[in-house]
């Protein structure tokens, strides 16, 4: 640009005439929603050959014009209450007619790199509420919030296609914090659909949030060092939602190469923290202060040159993990001192492709003056004890310990052990666990051994532990050996409701639960076992949804509907499964539906010609009281986009799209409908990106709203 810009200038001075201001331009700037577009400022300011500046206001059709000298200028058009718009570098070297420009009302959606070439420019430009998209490609720059409220996302924001996670980088080329969260943002401050790489900095290499609390959805954080903490992410005093995030290559020199949290409770849900590095504490996550919330999580191969390559929570860091499966080969999985994690549904596992290490102290868990409670838990890890506890008093219930050097090895502290499983430790399933612990006094309703607390001895008979399937097969000696509550010094811990896998737990319900972190299904066939069977009302139709745990024979679901309950009559047919173990689930739905009381039931078909019926449900449709047109999904969109409204009566109704001029460019509906709540698709694959208008007219009813198209 400088090389262009230098050759103008040489062109200028060759060419240059004594008049001045010699040059009409003119053009057209609209506001958004008005009819009368007066009083916008066209500020023209002159980068070459001198600096110069001059403006002129629209009048009332949004018409101005101007004389002005030759030369590159940047052009502002703004009025109070619109959002600004820019253009940069305009060549203006005869008379010109420029480009209509469009005013729109806050909030507003600006595009990289068509409005503003770089991610922090667009930031720099918006203000809170306001949303950044951002094109496929590579940003090679550190953007900064800024304070400001905003949403920054890839086409993964709009399309819901993940894909363009790893099509839309920013790149943080080794020069600083690639995304800095510093100045007091909340959970409104949206980053997402990016890949985030290549950030060097002293703490927080990818994201860097101190003293806020932004939502990070749909990332991979990549790649990024850090001469301190956080190679992935530092959280310092903030309390950040992740969800859908993958955490994985980073590395930090001292502790918490995936995430470093203090003073910090951020929400971690659907995250992969994965082969991530820390040189002291915490490869996959270090926390001081912190009570991280992690569900629906995988904690897989991060090492640690010192304690925990999974986990290092010190301090009083009472970080809760529901759902997480962790992996390691040589130990080293959390560490816990002056903390008490809860752990729920929670898999630590050897897994020979994969390694969770630390060079000291490679046990599952290791506890120094903390009590971390344990609930549905497996621990098998081969080269290191399951739990080791120094002034320590965990709470294990409903877990299994299986193949480590020992079960649970406590040199001080009382820990409190029910209903669980130790097996095949190889020095011992028990050490200095109180007199009565592992000692067998009676038999539970399996006719297994049980000690004083119903602990088992037996073999857990997993399906396939060799090629990582943990679950329970249906010879385990831990099916229903747990139980639903126990109650210790006066506190009563609870199973989950649900197993590592999302299955209900107990299975069958009324039971005791399972040991471990899997409920055990069944593995024999059955007959078709429905589950549930639910009729929800959406406008004018009617989903049904039901769920079979396990099929046996079976042909299909004949769907049938009555609006008397006892005259049924057939309205469609569903396939079914044939003979599975495994939980199914299946929807129809029943459109186009009247005001009226529904009655729904099932025909279960056998392939032997055999049949039985569900239970009725029953539903109310209830048609709109009023005219409503909703705004359309998505919005930005591209191509297609859904207009719903709704109609209280019979009416012709008419249903057009408007360019920005209020010119009618389609008519996607133009007839005599009933009454009912409708869904109509728009495909504007012939269209160019911009900004466009959808207008309904009924009867006495006439409503416009508007709509982005992106490219």
């Amino acid at each position: 640009m400088k090389i262009l810009k230098f050759l103008f200038i040489l062109c200028l001075i060759s060419n240059f005439s004594t008049t001045l201001k010699a040059i009409t331009v003119d053009g057209y700037a609209y506001l958004e929603n008005q009819n009368n577009h007066s009083g916008i400022k066209v500020l023209f300011e002159r980068e070459v050959p001198t600096t110069i500046s001059d403006s002129v206001y629209t009048d009332a059709t949004g018409y101005f014009t101007i004389q002005l000298e030759l030369g590159i200028y940047d052009i502002i058009y703004s009025k109070d209450g619109y959002f600004n718009v820019w253009r940069y570098d305009q060549q203006i070297i005869s008379n010109t007619t420029l480009t209509d420009a469009n005013l729109l009302v806050p909030p507003v959606l600006v595009n990289v790199p068509l409005d503003f070439q770089t991610i922090q420019s667009a930031i720099n430009h918006i203000y809170s509420g306001d949303t950044v998209l951002v094109a496929p490609g590579t940003y090679v720059e550190n953007i900064n919030f800024s304070g400001k409220n905003i949403v920054v996302g890839s086409l993964t924001l709009t399309t819901g296609d993940t894909s363009y996670i790893y099509q839309t980088l920013i790149d943080g080329n080794s020069s600083g914090t690639v995304v800095t969260f510093t100045e007091g943002e909340d959970s409104s401050a949206i980053l997402c659909g990016f890949t985030i790489e290549n950030g060097y900095s002293g703490n927080g290499g990818g994201i860097d949030c101190f003293d806020s609390n932004p939502s990070l959805t749909y990332l991979k954080i990549s790649n990024n060092t850090v001469s301190h903490d956080g190679g992935g992410i530092r959280c310092a005093n903030s309390n950040p939602n992740l969800n859908n995030v993958t955490i994985t290559g980073n590395n930090a020199f001292y502790d918490g190469g995936g995430i470093h949290c203090a003073n910090s409770n951020p929400i971690l849900t659907n995250v992969t923290i994965v082969s991530n590095n820390a040189d002291d504490y915490g490869g996959g996550i270090y926390c001081y202060n912190s009570n991280p919330n992690l569900t629906n999580a995988v904690i897989d191969s991060n090492t640690s040159g010192q304690y925990a390559g999974g986990i290092y929570c010190r301090g009083h860091s009472n970080l809760i993990l529901t759902n997480v499966t962790m992996t390691c080969n040589n130990g080293g999985g959390i560490y816990c001192s002056y903390s008490n994690p809860i752990l729920s549904n929670v898999m630590i596992k050897c897994d020979k492709a994969s390694t969770d290490t630390a060079t000291y102290y490679g046990d599952a868990i290791r506890c120094i003056d903390s009590s971390p409670i344990l609930i549905n838990v497996n621990i098998t890890v081969n080269n290191g004890s399951g739990i080791r506890c120094y002034n320590s008093s965990p709470i294990i219930f409903n877990s299994i310990f299986s193949d480590n050097y020992y079960g649970i090895y406590v040199v001080s502290g009382n820990p409190s052990i029910f209903y669980s499983d130790f097996y095949n430790n190889e020095f011992g399933n028990f050490h200095n666990c109180g007199q009565w612990v592992g000692v067998n006094i009676a038999t539970n309703a399996n006719g297994d051994s049980i000690d004083f607390y119903n602990n088992i001895q037996a073999n857990h008979k997993f399906v396939d532990k060799e090629n990582g399937d943990f679950r329970l097969s249906i010879y385990s000696h831990c099916i229903g050996a747990g139980a639903n509550s126990v109650e210790i010094n006066g506190t009563k811990y609870y199973a989950p409701l649900t197993d590592l896998d999302g299955n209900p737990r107990p299975n069958p319900p009324g039971s005791n639960p399972d040991m471990g972190a899997y409920e055990n299904i069944g593995s024999y066939p059955v007959p078709v076992e429905l589950a549930s069977f639910k009729a929800i009302c959406k406008k004018n139709k009617v989903e049904l949804n039901w769920s079979t745990l396990s099929e046996t024979n079976n042909i299909g679901f004949q769907i049938e509907r009555s609006q008397v309950r006892d005259s049924f009559y057939v309205i469609g047919f569903i396939k079914g499964h044939g003979t599975t173990s495994q939980p199914q689930s299946y929807y129809f739905i029943d459109e186009n539906l009247e005001s009226d009381h529904y009655f729904y039931r099932l025909k279960q078909i056998d392939s032997d010609g055999s049949f039985s019926y569900s239970e009725v449900v029953e539903v109310t449709v209830n048609q709109p009281k009023k005219f409503s047109l909703s705004q359309n999904y998505p919005n930005p969109f591209n191509p297609k986009t859904k207009i719903s409204f709704d109609i209280p009566e019979r009416t012709k109704a008419i249903l057009t799209i408007l360019n920005i001029r209020g010119e009618r460019i389609k008519t996607l509906l133009n007839k005599e409908i009933i009454a009912g709540h409708y869904d109509i698709e728009f495909n504007a694959n012939d269209l160019v990106s911009g900004l466009y208008f959808y207008r309904i007219e009924c009867k006495e009813f006439v409503d416009v709203k508007k709509m982005l198209l992106v490219r």
